[in-house]
């Protein structure tokens, strides 16, 4: 009875050894392949799995949201403070700062001649520009934004918005600083210096949008959009305080400090922005 036994149990533990087995195989090859897997390049080091370190609150793209708010406060802050130095800049006694009317008064018994001057306050500017030469001067850099937009977005696009907006900073910061040196040459050299200017500041709005794209998740964008847009505003507030102040000092040379000091600004922005997007 007792062999019957052991003849019925030998199948089932020949049967549990090959399982065994098999199983024992099979974790051999998993164990072989997972420290395969942990080798890099041949080498006989393993990969030490390091715990994720903890995630910052400020974020580069809320330090790209920054510099992307001065892009567009140095467009707002160029063209304000070319309108204002525009008034210190000319010389209105010699444009036509008197008006002279001669009225004569006939009345019985006495005829008498009145003479009325209109009196403004008196302006010793270097430049004897015509008001139309004036207007080229203030257009000719929203006549370079307009002309730019497209082909702004388009680079952005083919080469990046990185370096469109570089080019951008760099050709309205070149016209921009520029300008006293071509206004004391010719009125017309200060206009292609405008132009310049305008150019250069068209390619960075859509460039931004671009880059607002690529950096910026979804459920920022509501947010952080605004805030940029808001440069706009803000470079209009600081130059239209500060740029008649700049202009009837003696810093500079007065009316040409506008041109100097933001110009800094906005060059040490665009090296701000290099130095942040280098990281990505």
């Amino acid at each position: 009875m007792s062999k019957d036994i052991c003849y019925t149990c030998e199948p089932y533990e020949l049967k549990k050894y090959s399982e065994n087995k098999i199983n024992d195989g099979i974790n051999k090859l998993d164990i072989s392949a997972s420290e395969n897997y942990q080798f890099q390049n041949g080498s006989s080091n393993k990969i030490i799995e390091q715990p994720e370190a903890k995630r910052s609150f400020f974020q580069y793209r809320y330090l790209v949201a920054l510099l992307q708010f001065f892009g567009y406060f140095g467009i707002n802050v160029f063209r304000l403070v070319t309108s204002i130095s525009v008034v210190a800049m000319v010389n209105n006694t010699a444009v036509d700062s008197h008006k002279t009317t001669n009225v004569s008064v006939a009345s019985c018994p006495f005829n008498f001649s009145s003479l009325d001057e209109n009196h403004l306050p008196e302006n010793t500017g270097e430049f004897d520009w015509s008001p139309a030469i004036q207007g080229y001067v203030l257009g000719a850099g929203f006549l370079g934004y307009v002309v730019t937009q497209m082909p702004g977005g388009m680079l952005a696009e083919w080469y990046g918005a990185k370096f469109t907006v570089v080019c951008g900073l760099f050709l309205s910061a070149l016209g921009h600083i520029l300008s006293p040196l071509a206004a004391r040459s010719s009125a017309y050299l200060l206009i292609v210096m405008q132009l310049v200017r305008g150019l250069g500041q068209g390619l960075i709005a859509p460039a931004q949008c671009v880059l607002a794209a690529n950096w910026f998740p979804s459920n920022e964008r509501s947010l952080l959009n605004p805030l940029i847009m808001s440069g706009y505003s803000v470079g209009s507030l600081v130059s239209g305080f500060t740029s008649g102040a700049m202009c009837s000092s003696t810093i500079l040379g007065g009316w040409p400090s506008v041109y100097y000091i933001y110009d800094e600004i906005i060059l040490a922005q665009r090296q701000d922005f290099l130095t942040t997007l280098a990281v990505k």
